[in-house]
């Protein structure tokens, strides 16, 4: 996430005249850790340099099983896919699909994934360069797919402008020769990318859900004779959690905006009235302070902070006898 958000940044440093487009594409794999056959692993595993007593021991962890399909429950045997769930099944996934990674690209054009999720992403001053760009990679990576075994579904395949540009055209992009549709707005990673990166949608969809959450858990904890003020706050920490998944990636843009923290705070004055069992009419400042939460949009900033001090961003200072953070978060 944080390659294809850099990616966008770069694209739209500079005057306007000189800001290039950037387009991602996320490509969908059907059944892709269920379809991963296993002499594709072992031949990865053999090109990392992996003994061979290992191969044959991981061969071994693979086969013979079975899966129960169907209402009967009817038993049958794999013959391919890595056990989803299990430790090692992650890193035999990375393993096989590091071929697809390394793959090379034109300049402009990267490969990104996360588990079976890959992004394409393409940059260049126009739609009409971007799709000479990227069309020849995706049908590369189409290529790659049938090849090692994996098919993709075109029609769940979505893609994305990431400009500051008032005016651009957009790109004829095609895989396995389905167009694909450029949408204002595109799910990656469980993050809503909207074209001008503020992340309004995103918000909206998170404070829904963390709503929905805090509704749900209100009808456990009545406010007559419900649970206590600690249980309460341990429960209404589910909506925070959902309100703020991957704030670390949205949050400097996502808070800029009035509209987003209004749409934040109003999420959490729900919890807030819950865990202090106020009235309504309280105001979310008041039941924020009554339920010792800090504001929504603060909280995500701090990880936006912590994420950025790991990453080597984030510079101590100390004056006057106290150490403060420095940071910067740049304008892209």
């Amino acid at each position: 996430m944080e390659r294809l958000l850099n990616a966008a940044h770069g694209a739209a440093l500079g005057a306007a005249q000189h800001r290039d487009i950037c387009v991602a594409v996320a490509l969908d794999v059907k059944n892709a850790f269920n379809t991963a056959p296993w002499k594709k692993v072992d031949n990865a595993l053999r090109a990392k340099n992996v003994p061979s007593y290992l191969v044959k021991m991981i061969r071994s962890y693979l086969q013979d099983r079975s899966i129960l399909v169907g209402e009967t429950l009817h038993r049958r045997s794999t013959t391919c896919g890595v056990p989803q769930g299990s430790v090692l099944g992650p890193a035999l996934w990375n393993v096989f699909y590091d071929d697809l990674l390394d793959m090379e690209t034109p300049s402009g054009v990267q490969l990104v994934a996360f588990a079976d999720d890959v992004c394409v992403i393409g940059i260049a001053r126009t739609g009409e360069a971007t799709a000479t760009l990227l069309n020849p990679v995706l049908a590369k990576v189409s290529a790659w797919m049938e090849q090692n075994g994996l098919k993709l579904a075109p029609t769940k395949t979505e893609a994305v402008v990431l400009t500051r540009k008032n005016k651009y055209d957009n790109p004829e992009l095609l895989v396995e020769g389905h167009v694909i549709p450029i949408k204002q707005s595109m799910r990656y990673l469980g993050v809503e990318i909207d074209t001008r990166l503020s992340f309004t949608k995103h918000i909206q969809q998170a404070s829904r859900k963390a709503t929905d959450s805090a509704t749900a858990i209100a009808r456990l904890m009545p406010n007559i004779g419900g649970p206590s003020q600690s249980k309460r706050a341990l429960l209404g920490t589910v909506a925070n959690s959902k309100m703020l998944y991957a704030s670390p990636t949205w949050a400097v843009r996502g808070t800029k905006t009035a509209k987003n923290r209004a749409e934040l705070a109003r999420a959490q004055r729900t919890v807030a009235l819950r865990i202090t069992r106020a009235y309504r009419t309280v105001s979310g400042d008041a039941s924020s302070v009554l339920a010792s939460m800090l504001p929504a949009d603060l909280l995500a900033t701090e990880r936006a902070r912590v994420r950025l001090g790991k990453l080597g961003g984030t510079g101590l200072i100390k004056a006057d006898g106290h150490t403060s953070f420095s940071l910067t978060l740049g304008a892209g």
